[in-house]
């Protein structure tokens, strides 16, 4: 399971921008023995899934920031 502040900052950071603290912090703990083969493709696929997220989150922001300069 990725931690909540990871979450965050992957929703939080323009996808446009590198942002390697996820992928980071996944090599970190599997490293440590703190995730399993499965549970380390599980998180992949969950910062995948976040990271398509918050390409439509920051499509919307600036569509809207488009639309007010309108």
């Amino acid at each position: 399971m990725i931690p909540e502040h990871i979450k965050k900052n992957i929703l939080t950071t323009d996808p446009g921008a590198f942002n390697d603290e996820p992928i980071v912090d996944l090599t970190r703990r599997y490293n440590n023995g703190e995730l399993t083969d499965e549970e380390l493709l599980e998180d992949i696929e969950e910062i995948s899934r976040l990271r398509s997220q918050a390409s439509e989150i920051f499509k919307k922001k600036k569509k809207l920031n488009d639309d007010d300069q309108d």
